[in-house]
């Protein structure tokens, strides 16, 4: 009775309803913000800010230097001729520039101020050059738009003739597609309008009927808006897609709704009701139809609000509150506009039931007659093409939905023809510890790592702190390392083998030292013995001297005597000289030992003892060769003239005389050195014996060290040997642990390495994967996963098992995206097919028929998917079918779709409730025409996006079209007709049957109370 009620009051206050709307809508679009202008202030980004690949563009922005980076672009500068220095200059300039705006560009990576990294920013063929800068602004609001907008803008400033300048990146690619989403929602919307009022033309043949339903979407669409807007900005998110497809859910919605409340308004005036009566009829009758329709479509929008891609979260909510509020208008305004022109909106037609025409008169005989037929065939074809959905290949290439005029598909394709692929657009893996990983144990986990990815297929190169230009620092690997050492100790043993022969040369020495020794030894011994001897002689002398000077006065008595004695004397002193000059020669040959440059006998017996008999020596040996001698020759000299008798005997014994004084003065210091000779020759003696054992000793070492250093020889060759095949083999394996000691971290040629790979605190090492394929590509984002697990299984058993590793990157992008539209799918179709469920429960109070209600709106989001496929990918030979189509298609065909069967299946239960035999039949008759008009103007009004330029909207409208045509023409023209007959009163189950209420007991029969059978229920048999 709600809407019985809601059809009498729009009827007593048509003029109030309808000035109502218009000062709604008036009022609402002065006072709000237009819808355009809420959606740029939106900053939702793309994906939620706690899904993995957004944390990796935080945790990359916080540690390397652009912390407060939401999005990024990339600036790509072309010379077909050659870059000149002009072109440099720009470059230098444009960095400037973008550095002077720290608040829009928090960072820059200027690759050109860092020489190790020119060769990569540079192409090969020296005809194009890059900049990387971050921005501010999340990607993918108006905000982030903006800013690519803004640097865009800025390169094209003085830029030299003959460079080209091309802005891409993820913010640019988002931005430019946002703008084509913008340009192609005003285009669509003019072609829906054209294309509603072509196809309203068609159907009422009347160009006065047509205003109804426009009026009524023109008005709601007026006030959507600005709703729209209002609770976007306190309630709900919106974006660019918002608008585009509450246009299309209003066109749509808002035309069926008016066609089923128009042709039952007519068909109760041709049963001659008034027009108040025929009014609250419709809106009783369509009211809960549409009411149920709506809130199909409302439970499916608001199902997407729970989606982390904002595509969705953004645009579902919006859709239900579109819905809503047209709904008002079907309800409200619609009645009254009727109302207001009664038949003359019908003009030049008369007013007179929609008769169904000669097909849908043939068709309803022939599906219930013969309904397994019917099913048959409307089932198997439906069958066939929904096989083909699950050939559907998806896309996430967000170059592909645009034009391929937008400037940043034009920048990639610059970097295409210049660059590798997938080295302008890397993935990167980043590691993130609890402490200081710049140490040789985590660096050498991390070289781990980095050669892990690198052995992945599809992966070219991999970059990071170990390998900073993809490849590795050969000083810093283990192997590398232990050749060194290996070719030291080679090096070592030729040294080694090369002296050799001196210590062969040593053996001898002391072998021979050894012997001299001893020699030395027994000499001196003997020396002191004579030593003795001579000091006894030497006392004899003195004493005979002494005597012999006392005697020379009385030389003459005793001439004689004097004689013999000279002959005498003579005789022993030439004997005395010979002793002393053997005892000289003796000393000399001592000194010689005690004179060697190698000194061997100091090392022995000690330097002190070495030299006080050294000294001792040299002192005895002077004075016996410069006075003993010469005063023994001297006096043997004047012996023998005595003794010839030659000569003055005065001039003999005078000489005689001065040789015996001098020669008693020498032989008193004679006496006196042989004495401290003697006392020298003993501790020579002892030294000797010390110098021939440890001669000995020397001489058994350096043997034992020529046999050693052979031994060390061999050593030396044996682990040079080993080490360099440790080294050989090591690196042949690919076993190269890298290795850099704590204190050569800092060397400048790992500068680089760690401004880039490592966090300025440490705590952070970021790896760059360079892909063969296309980052934008399923096998691309398929690695992704495939790059964390390789790091992952590295890092077990170091100190960085418990690292956390994030992945960054189109790539990666795409992945995590695709993930999170594997989620959103799932919980969206679950809440739309339980909403649409409980709605169909709650309409037709049955289980049965909403259950196979909704399995037929399944097939029919299949067999349109089924098409699509057929379509894009097998006839127009596309590679795969945008991400975003098979969802938004889900939601409007499930949830639209439904809407038709709700209105089918309503007017089927209130003809069985006036006859139960042929009520089925007169449900399709009646409704065909109708349902067939609002399925085709549904389907024009999202037909009307196939003419986007953006490819996404084009295959989304492509497949809602195919899925309400389908639906249309068949699912429920022909499917669910042959399905309802062939269950009979199991439609109904558990009621068997369809309760007639008071009210529409008077309603049929036109009296209150009307005949009623037994029991006060009318049970209604479907026809069997």
């Amino acid at each position: 009775m709600f809407f019985r009620r809601v059809g009498e009051l729009a009827h007593r206050f048509r003029v109030a309803i309808i000035v109502g709307w218009l000062v709604a809508a008036a009022v609402l679009n002065v006072a709000i913000p237009q819808l355009s202008d809420v959606i740029k202030r939106d900053a939702t980004p793309f994906l939620p800010n706690n899904s993995d690949v957004m944390r990796a563009y935080d945790t990359m922005g916080q540690k390397f230097g652009g912390r407060a980076a939401g999005g990024d672009v990339i600036i790509v500068m072309e010379d077909p001729h050659g870059l000149t220095q002009a072109d440099y200059d720009y470059y230098a300039s444009l960095v400037g520039k973008l550095e002077a705006h720290k608040d829009r560009v928090p960072f820059l990576t200027d690759y050109l101020s860092h020489p190790e990294f020119k060769d990569a920013a540079v192409s090969k063929d020296h005809k194009a050059i890059y900049l990387f800068a971050g921005l501010k602004t999340p990607v993918g609001t108006p905000g982030g738009d903006a800013d690519a907008f803004w640097v865009r803008g800025l390169a094209a400033q003085g830029r030299p003739p003959g460079l080209t300048t091309y802005v891409t990146g993820d913010s640019a690619i988002i931005a430019d597609y946002q703008r084509s989403i913008d340009d192609s929602t005003k285009r669509t919307t003019v072609i829906t309008l054209l294309l509603l009022l072509v196809i309203l033309l068609a159907i009422y043949r009347s160009p006065v009927t047509p205003l109804i339903p426009l009026a009524t979407i023109v008005t709601a669409i007026a006030v959507v808006r600005p709703v729209v807007a209002l609770l976007g900005l306190h309630y709900i998110k919106v974006a660019s897609f918002t608008e585009t497809f509450i246009l299309a859910i209003v066109f749509g919605a808002g035309t069926d709704y008016c066609i089923f409340m128009i042709s039952r308004f007519k068909e109760q005036r041709a049963q001659k009701d008034s027009p108040a009566r025929a009014l609250a009829t419709t809106s009783h009758r369509v009211g809960e139809a549409i009411a149920s329709s709506a809130g199909t479509v409302v439970v499916g929008g608001l199902a997407m609000s729970s989606a982390s891609v904002s595509l969705f979260s953004t645009t579902g909510p919006a859709i239900a509150v579109a819905v809503v509020v047209t709904l008002l208008a079907g309800l409200t305004l619609t009645p009254a506009l009727i109302s207001v022109g009664g038949d003359r909106f019908f003009w030049p037609q008369k007013v007179q039931a929609d008769h169904a025409g000669r097909f849908w008169t043939s068709a309803s005989e022939v599906i219930v007659r013969r309904p397994r037929r019917v099913l048959v065939a409307s089932l198997v074809p439906l069958l066939l093409v929904a096989g083909l959905y699950p050939t559907m290949k998806l896309t996430y290439d967000e170059r592909g939905p645009q034009p391929q005029g937008n400037e940043n598909i034009q920048g990639l394709r610059a970097l295409d023809r210049h660059y590798q692929s997938g080295e302008i657009l890397p993935d990167y893996i980043l590691v993130r510890s609890d402490h200081d990983l710049r140490n040789a144990r985590d660096l050498a986990a991390i070289d781990s790592a980095t050669k892990a990815l690198s052995h992945l297929p599809g992966v070219s190169a991999v970059r990071s702190f170990t390998q900073p230009n993809g490849d590795r620092i050969a000083q810093a690997s283990i192997p590398y390392q232990v050749g060194q050492v290996g070719a030291g100790l080679a090096d070592g043993r030729d040294q080694l083998a090369a002296g050799s022969a001196g210590v062969q040369q040593l053996d001898q020495g002391a072998q021979q030292l050894s012997a001299g020794g001893s020699q030395l030894a027994s000499g001196a011994h003997q020396a002191q013995a004579a030593t003795d001897q001579f000091i006894s002689g030497l006392e004899q002398e003195n004493t005979g001297l002494g005597q012999a000077i006392t005697g020379t006065t009385g030389a003459q008595q005793g001439s004689v005597q004097l004689r013999d004695g000279a002959r005498s004397l003579a005789s022993g002193l030439r004997v005395a000289r010979d002793g002393v000059k053997q005892a000289v020669d003796g000393l000399t040959l001592a000194l010689q030992y005690f004179t060697v440059s190698a000194d061997p006998t100091c090392h022995v017996s000690g330097p002190t003892v070495c030299t006080q008999s050294r000294d001792g020596i040299t002192q005895v040996r002077d004075r016996e060769q410069n006075e003993l001698i010469p005063g023994l020759d001297k006096a043997i000299a004047g012996a023998d003239q005595v003794a010839a008798g030659n000569g003055s005997l005065a001039d003999g014994l005078g000489t005689l005389r001065a040789g015996l004084t001098q020669a008693q003065s020498g032989i008193q210091q004679l006496e006196t050195g042989e004495m401290t000779f003697k006392a020298k020759l003993g501790e020579l003696a002892g030294g000797a014996d010390k110098l021939g054992a440890g001669a000995g000793q020397l001489g058994g070492g350096v043997s034992q060290l020529a046999g050693g250093t052979d031994q060390l020889k061999k050593g030396l060759d044996q682990a040079a040997t080993f080490l360099n095949s440790v080294s050989q083999d090591a690196s042949a394996a690919g076993i190269d642990t890298f290795y850099v000691p704590a204190d050569h971290l800092n060397d400048q040629q790992l500068a680089l390495a760690r401004f880039y790979y490592i966090s300025g605190d440490g705590t952070t090492a970021r790896m760059v994967v360079l892909g063969k394929d296309d980052p934008f590509g399923v096998p691309a984002m398929d690695r992704v996963a495939v790059e964390k697990t390789a790091v992952r299984t590295a890092l077990q058993g170091t100190p960085l098992a418990r690292s956390q590793v994030l992945a960054a990157g189109f790539a990666a992008q795409n992945a995590n995206l695709r993930d999170y539209f594997s989620r959103d799918f799932r919980v969206v179709a679950i809440a739309v097919l339980l909403g649409v469920l409980i709605v169909l429960v709650l309409l037709l109070r049955s289980l049965v028929a909403p259950i196979y209600l909704l399995g037929s709106v399944l097939l029919s989001y299949a067999g349109a998917m089924g098409l699509t496929t057929l379509f894009w990918q097998d006839i127009l030979h596309k590679e795969a079918i945008d991400w975003t189509v098979p969802i938004f298609a889900f939601v409007m065909l499930v949830a639209v779709g439904a809407d038709y069967n709700i209105f089918l299946m309503s007017r089927v239960r209130e003809e069985v409730m006036k006859d139960p035999v042929n009520g089925i039949g007169h449900a399709i008759r009646r409704t065909g025409a109708i349902i067939t008009s609002a399925g085709i103007i549904f389907a024009g009004t999202f037909a009307a996006l196939v003419t986007s330029p953006v490819l996404n909207i084009a295959e989304t409208g492509f497949a809602i079209t195919l899925g309400l045509l389908i639906d249309t023409f068949v699912v429920r023209s022909f499917l669910v007709p042959s399905i309802a007959v062939l269950l009979g009163k199991w439609n109904w189950w558990p009621h068997f049957g369809v309760r007639a209420t008071s009210a529409e007991l008077l309603e049929e029969t036109g009296e209150p109370g009307g005949e009623r059978p037994r029991g006060g229920r009318q049970r209604l048999q479907p026809a069997k």
